[in-house]
């Protein structure tokens, strides 16, 4: 991955300077400390997650991107995307051993690659982006009920962050508390931990605080940089937290093979051998897939019934 790193690199730092340069021009100094401030903390969070190890090379390059993008649009985006980022990195690692006993997906957690980054973070920036063309970069009043589009990009911000953290916090936390038997949701049977589809009641209050806390974050620095009081935000998270939970689960168990292999004694996401027990789901979709679509259809759900509802 490491020519696709260096062009991204490359052609991000290129179009800062260019930018930079003709503003300059220009006389809108605001706009290049807006520059010189998300790069700044990208590089940083970047430079973190390496040290950390929760980011591979070709996973922080991408994140580079996507943190230039949303703190350059708005440092409610930056704010509230480091929450999901942090927490989810936290609980990743967390109880991380005994969680790689019951699948082979939590084998695959311990450093996220460009195509979890791109999964997770894309939409976000997508809809940082379309901010960014309604409304300019900036901090500004997010209204509620949403007036416009540039209120529903940045609400759509929200539920994209929202739905990701939450559907993280459940799969992270539903397996490493072995509370209660897994269900599938589709059926409702009793399923081994770790299958796709598998819910709990203990994931599923995550997938709730998971989407709350990212709405937390939102409010708040919206509340410290516009000075303004939106408490629905709050709850439009814990909505987009527990609707993408939801949508991820349903995919997974039908879309996503879940199989027991009896000699690794795990459920796996591949028919290895004969000896593996299917339990649920087409080879159809993976992991990231399945977190990508969900976050899709979860934020178009949200933001499209606040688009109907609201906005003339």
């Amino acid at each position: 991955h490491i020519m696709p790193v260096n062009v991204v690199v490359f052609a991000a730092l290129s179009f800062a300077a260019v930018s930079l340069f003709f503003y300059s021009l220009k006389g809108d100094y605001s706009f290049i400390y807006r520059w010189i401030t998300s790069l700044g903390i990208s590089s940083g969070v970047v430079y973190w997650a390496l040290k950390r190890k929760s980011l591979n090379f070709g996973g922080a390059a991408w994140a580079f991107v996507v943190g230039f993008v949303l703190t350059f649009a708005n440092v409610t985006f930056c704010v509230t995307l480091l929450t999901f980022f942090v927490t989810s990195s936290k609980l990743t690692k967390w109880r991380s051993h005994s969680k790689s006993t019951t699948s082979e997906d939590m084998n695959d957690g311990m450093q996220r690659n460009y195509v979890q980054v791109l999964c997770n973070g894309g939409l976000a920036s997508l809809a940082a982006v379309m901010y960014v063309w309604w409304a300019g970069a900036g901090e500004r009043q997010i209204h509620w009920p949403p007036q416009d589009f540039s209120d529903l990009s940045a609400l759509a911000v929200l539920v994209s962050l929202g739905s990701v953290c939450g559907d993280t916090w459940a799969s992270e936390i539903g397996s490493a508390v072995p509370y209660g038997h897994p269900r599938l949701i589709t059926t409702w049977k009793i399923v081994p931990t770790g299958t796709n589809g598998g819910i709990t009641v203990v994931g599923t209050a995550a997938s709730v605080a998971g989407g709350f806390m990212v709405g937390l974050s939102f409010w708040f620095s919206h509340l410290l940089l516009s000075d303004q009081q939106v408490s629905s935000l709050l709850w439009l998270g814990m909505a987009a937290g527990a609707l993408g939970s939801a949508v991820d689960s349903v995919l997974g168990a039908l879309f996503q093979y879940s199989g027991f292999c009896p000699e690794r004694k795990k459920v796996v996401k591949q028919p290895i051998s004969s000896n593996v027990v299917h339990i649920s789901g087409l080879n159809i979709l993976s992991n990231d897939a399945v977190n990508l679509v969900s976050c899709f259809l979860s934020s178009v759900l949200l933001v499209g019934f606040l688009t109907v509802w609201y906005v003339r």
